[in-house]
């Protein structure tokens, strides 16, 4: 078992639908058991943001939510060679706003 720290951070500009911040594949040869998620965003209002395995959305997050329990979100997943977790916002807000993931996974050999 190693445990490994993966970020993906991007801004999404104001009044911005849904939009691909970024994404961490699986490395080749590796699989992942998906720890727990610590998402952050800079705004206290008005960002989402959704967590995906590949097109599927797992997680839909608010601004609100994150400002006000400041806690991990814990996951059951397994990854494989080939998939990968994408992060995506959208922003209602009349300035860009920085949003973040920090993806924790239990990662081994396959």
């Amino acid at each position: 078992m190693v445990v490994k720290v993966y970020v993906i951070e991007g801004t999404i500009d104001a009044s911005s639908s849904e939009k691909k911040i970024g994404e961490a594949p699986v490395p080749g040869g590796h699989k992942w058991k998906l720890i727990e998620l610590r998402p952050y965003t800079d705004a206290s209002s008005g960002v989402k943001m959704w967590v995906k395995k590949g097109t599927d959305a797992y997680y839909e997050l608010t601004a609100e939510a994150l400002n006000t329990y400041k806690l991990p979100y814990p996951g059951d997943m397994e990854l494989s060679e080939g998939d990968r977790i994408v992060l995506s916002a959208s922003n209602s807000n009349a300035s860009s706003q920085v949003v973040k993931l920090e993806i924790i996974v239990d990662e081994s050999a396959r």
